[in-house]
């Protein structure tokens, strides 16, 4: 799995993407709030910054694991979890 979308998961700094993803599963609910979107879908749509160039290095990102788990679902047409 390759993808360019930008997205900080640095634990350590508070306002990472990280955090704010893991707002649309329910685990920060306090950062919910100052996000536009209203569920894990909108908000993976929601990133438009790239930052890797094919060719280089892949490094993991956890929206894109969770994208991959939303696209298997829709075409399995079973929900895993709500």
């Amino acid at each position: 799995m390759a993808g360019a979308v930008k997205f900080g998961e640095d634990y350590a700094q508070p306002d990472a993407d990280f955090w704010h993803e893991t707002a649309m599963v329910g685990w920060r609910p306090d950062l919910k709030a100052n996000l536009k979107a209203n569920n894990l879908k909108e908000f993976a749509q929601s990133l438009k910054d790239t930052e890797q160039i094919d060719g280089e290095k892949y490094h993991y990102r956890t929206v894109l694991t969770d994208v991959a788990a939303m696209a298997l679902e829709q075409q399995l047409t079973k929900v895993f979890l709500n």
